[in-house]
């Protein structure tokens, strides 16, 4: 059961007779959750992925080192990514790019900004973005 918590990562321990484990990560979700699929069109050099953050739980809470998997690129240079966000959520983000040796480089302008659709069984597209240099 979890625990009533506002969304985001929590360390989590086990503690049974007297003893705890040590910590694994455990995400708490913002609600009943649905599918966004981020999509964006930017060249990229060998060795660097795109990825996307936001001021959600679920898109890192704007934190590079929490962003989730890299996207998808089979019609290069289009990038996509399904992720899960909570119905019916308004949320800002933007598209990161990360390299081999883990540099991050964010892309420029404003905030993007999405709202995600409030059928729970729904899925939205975003439009094909291009890259903000």
């Amino acid at each position: 059961m979890v625990p009533n918590v506002r969304a985001g990562d929590y360390a989590i321990t086990v503690t049974k007779d007297g003893k705890t484990s040590n910590p694994f990560r455990y995400q708490v979700l913002g609600g009943v959750q649905v599918q966004v699929i981020f999509h964006v069109n930017k060249t990229t050099k060998p060795g660097q992925n795109v990825y996307v953050v936001g001021d959600i739980a679920e898109l890192g809470a704007w934190n590079p080192d929490k962003a989730l998997d890299s996207f998808m690129n089979p019609n290069y240079p289009e990038w996509f990514l399904p992720v899960s966000v909570p119905a019916g959520a308004a949320f800002q983000f933007k598209f990161i790019i990360k390299d081999a040796a883990g540099h991050v480089t964010w892309e420029g302008g404003a905030n993007r900004m999405f709202t995600a659709t409030s059928k729970p069984t729904g899925t939205s597209d975003t439009p094909v973005y291009t890259w903000q240099p």
